[in-house]
């Protein structure tokens, strides 16, 4: 009996070792069949390119079933949230939410209100003025009073500029405006994601168009040099042997509109001392996504040369960077990954401290994703300011997104996808909130993204508006 029991326990060791071995192969496959995938998408190595057409291939194809079966019209459209509470809560109660919020006791998410327009103000504690806005429905911009009322509207269609264009950019999504420039005396900047950008005057009369390939942003210096992020599809041998990638460029326009200055952002970083950035980067499709471009006005630059005026700050989404970079020299002289991804709107703010609206900032109290707002040191790190998904309202925001620090010490966050503006005190308390009132789809379940609400200040020039 004991031998046989011995050889029994023998056999079922042996089973074990033999069922712990093929469990050990798979997750040795698993492992490998990863690292190959990422080395694959990084590399572009074989099966990349069929991989990558059939993805391709599967999501336009289920982006015109999903459009088609459910009507969605041209621009820039996702779900609307549902009904809001949009009450502001009183004085008691939001000393107790804030000090339960302290002890991680409370949080939650308040869902966009199913009204357009302003949901809620708080004419005490605002920063007044008037707000400039672009949406996903069209390509046009609207300056608003504090309480939602248009007070002007600027609008140019994509084939009126540009009948005959048949280059890249030309689909629904891009027949809209995604960022503009207002002067003093009502003219107006505006692009065309991907394709160019415009100037027109205060009734909407084209001054002048260039088609390059611009993208996400602009700025304007006080010389009136026009900023602008690029880009180009091309073959970069060293970043793909054969498949096309998109690169980014800086460009400097005339104030006409006539191209000055070009320079590859790819570059910049490959003759700087920050080229080791470059190692995360993907070997195929949009290798950068620069999504912010602002001058700097040198406020910092006796804390560190690289923010001297003049130099340019741009934000590479798909790096996790944010990067300073000096046109003359034509190269990176500053960057930092932080505790963001997928960033948008780096600023400097007053006192010389930044803001960035980080989209992918983690989880919220429920486990949902969610964004956040940081005011920190670029050179320290150190972070003195946050608003996150965790706080009242909630802020969520997959793609896009902007901050402003308004003059009175509040900001105004822009939560693109969910088509909502709000403005926030120091303390964290919402005070005005602005939702799109731009609609479409089957009872109105879709809402134009929200690309920027810029705050116009009280005393500004409006001495050209039509009156309409």
């Amino acid at each position: 009996m004991s031998v046989t029991g011995e050889g029994g326990d023998r056999g079922r060791g042996a089973s074990r070792r033999a069922w712990l071995a093929r469990v050990i192969l798979l997750l040795v496959v698993v492992v490998v069949a990863a690292s190959y995938g990422s080395f694959v998408r990084r590399t572009g190595v074989f099966p990349h390119r069929v991989a990558s057409s059939a993805e391709r291939w599967g999501w336009r194809t289920w982006e015109r079933i999903k459009f088609r079966s459910e009507g969605r019209p041209s621009g820039r459209w996702a779900e609307a949230r549902g009904p809001a509470a949009s009450r502001e809560l009183t004085d008691a109660e939001q000393d107790e939410l804030e000090a339960l919020m302290t002890l991680g006791y409370v949080s939650g998410s308040k869902p966009a209100s199913d009204d357009g327009g302003v949901t809620y103000i708080d004419p005490e504690r605002v920063y007044d003025g008037y707000n400039l806005y672009t949406s996903g429905h069209a390509a046009e911009a609207l300056l608003l009073d504090m309480n939602g009322r248009t007070l002007h509207r600027w609008s140019m269609r994509f084939l009126d500029v540009w009948p005959d264009y048949e280059g890249p950019g030309r689909d629904h999504a891009n027949k809209v405006w995604r960022r503009v420039h207002l002067y003093d005396n009502g003219d107006i900047l505006a692009i065309f994601e991907n394709v160019g950008i415009v100037k027109l005057d205060s009734e909407s009369t084209l001054l002048w168009s260039h088609a390059g390939g611009e993208h996400h942003d602009l700025d304007v210096a006080d010389d009136g040099s026009i900023y602008v992020i690029q880009h180009e599809k091309r073959v970069v041998p060293r970043v793909h042997a054969y498949q096309p990638v998109s690169e980014d460029f800086i460009a400097i326009l005339e104030p006409d509109g006539k191209l000055r200055k070009r320079l590859s952002i790819l570059e910049a970083f490959e003759r700087s001392d920050y080229r080791a950035v470059l190692e995360s980067m993907s070997r195929w499709g949009d290798i950068l996504h620069t999504n912010t471009i602002e001058i700097l006005d040198g406020s910092r630059a006796g804390d560190c040369p690289a923010f001297r005026k003049g130099n340019v700050l741009i934000c590479v989404r798909q790096l996790d960077t944010i990067a300073v970079v000096d046109m003359e020299e034509g190269k990176v002289v500053w960057a930092l990954t932080g505790r963001w991804r997928l960033q948008h709107q780096p600023t400097f703010i007053p006192g010389g401290n930044m803001l960035i609206f980080n989209n992918r900032a983690g989880l919220d109290a429920h486990g949902e994703p969610m964004s956040a707002v940081l005011e920190f040191d670029p050179l320290t790190q150190e972070t003195y300011w946050t608003y996150d998904g965790n706080m009242p309202g909630g802020l969520y925001s997959p793609t896009c997104g902007s901050c402003e620090r308004l003059p009175n010490g509040n900001t105004l966050i822009t939560e693109t996808d969910n088509g909502r503006a709000i403005e926030v005190t120091p303390a964290g308390r919402v005070v005005w909130e602005f939702i799109n009132p731009k609609r479409a789809g089957k009872d109105d379940q879709l809402i134009a993204s929200l690309y920027e609400v810029i705050r116009i200040p009280p005393d500004a020039r409006l001495d050209w508006m039509s009156g309409d």
